[in-house]
């Protein structure tokens, strides 16, 4: 399972292959999405405004689809609540904040949200390899690495969308405790928790990480674990913000049920065959709902499969995302949710030493990336 002893680390020509990986990936999408737009029938969802003929900026428009446009009114107008409609406070603030910050120096506000996200996705392209080369060999965490970047949705990676940054701060806050540094740790799990809403959960395999690597004995707990509570720290400033501006702490996860239904919150994704078959054949070419369901089976089945590859605390993670990301009643957005559960990749690359399992995988992503990459530049639903 885990790499030879003596076997070096991350070594530059690895990072630099890694980093042509990234960019392959991106070339791919932008290849398929400029083919997909001049070829297929387009969909409900493609805006008026999406394609001008012009190629940077419809390299540009491509990236912005669905929730961009939620990140973006938050940079244009702030946040805003209404308990009886869906309103843009769901949407975390770190992402565009960043965003916000780049517009100082004259970016526009698409542009600044796709060179966040890509730069972002390159760098936790590289994190991921540094982090899982710790324990396992340079081609197992190029693999990894690999599966993440040509997953079936990786396009949100490199749009304006918070997944990518969610990642990056999420795989580089436990390779800074698989290093002992907690106070990084610490700064970016809360980070990540300012992020996305699941993120403060990174708070328990962290803690299970220290105690794991401190061998279960608390009298060798040491103040340094204290840093570990600025993950829910990251929470708890939204929540202050929430109550300062709209008098509710909880608006972000009141507004939910608003936008998922009654249930969101109470496990509504066991009903899958319920939403399984509730699909307009205007909104995708096929039944999209076999892809969500196989998507929601296998995430559950590789996240408990990592307890038998991975170190306990990735594990702990991928069960806790997992199951959270199915909670919100969502199964339209399964493969969203998992594309940012990083154990899930770690399995799979394991799993990948296997040269007919390797193929399999990567021919299938593949396909899929290049069928779902089209789907959503010819303006069909892929959320």
């Amino acid at each position: 399972m885990r790499k030879p002893a003596g076997k070096l680390a991350a070594g530059g020509r690895d990072l630099s292959e890694v980093a042509f990986l990234f960019l392959l990936s991106r070339v791919l999408i932008v290849l398929v999405g400029f083919i997909a737009i001049g070829t297929l029938v387009h969909g409900p969802y493609l805006p008026d405004w999406s394609y001008s003929g012009n190629p940077v900026q419809d390299v540009i428009r491509m990236g912005v689809r669905f929730d961009s446009g939620w990140y973006l009114t938050i940079v244009r107008d702030g946040y805003s609540y209404d308990p009886a409609k869906v309103s843009n406070i769901v949407f975390f603030p770190l992402y565009p904040l960043a965003v916000s910050l780049f517009g100082y120096v004259g970016l526009p506000d698409e542009v600044a949200g796709l060179l966040i996200s890509n730069l972002c996705a390159l760098g936790f392209s590289l994190m991921l390899f540094k982090l899982l080369s710790l324990d396992f060999s340079p081609s197992d965490s190029k693999r990894a690495a690999l599966y993440v970047l040509i997953f079936p949705v990786s396009f949100f990676f490199s749009a304006v969308y918070a997944e990518s940054l969610f990642l990056f701060l999420t795989v580089s806050s436990f390779y800074f405790a698989r290093k002992s540094n907690w106070l990084a740790a610490g700064v970016l799990g809360g980070l990540a928790a300012l992020t996305r809403g699941p993120g403060f959960l990174i708070f328990l395999p962290l803690a299970f990480e220290y105690l794991e690597q401190k061998r279960f004995d608390l009298r060798q707990v040491r103040p340094n674990a204290l840093a570990l509570l600025l993950v829910p720290l990251g929470t708890l400033l939204f929540m202050a913000y929430c109550q300062a501006q709209f008098g509710d702490a909880l608006a972000f996860s009141h507004n939910i049920v608003v936008w998922n239904g009654p249930h969101a919150l109470g496990l509504k994704s066991l009903d899958l065959f319920s939403t399984f078959f509730r699909q307009s054949p205007k909104e995708a070419p096929f039944p999209m709902n076999y892809v969500y369901l196989s998507t929601a089976l296998s995430a559950i089945a590789i996240s408990f499969a990592s307890f038998k590859f991975l170190r306990k605390s990735y594990a702990i993670y991928a069960v806790l995302l997992v199951f959270t990301a199915f909670s919100l009643g969502r199964l339209d957005a399964a493969m969203r949710y998992m594309a940012v559960i990083f154990p899930l990749f770690a399995t799979l690359a394991i799993l990948g030493r296997n040269r007919t399992v390797d193929i399999a995988i990567t021919a299938a992503f593949l396909v899929l990336l290049s069928l779902f990459t089209a789907m959503i530049a010819a303006g069909y639903k892929m959320f």
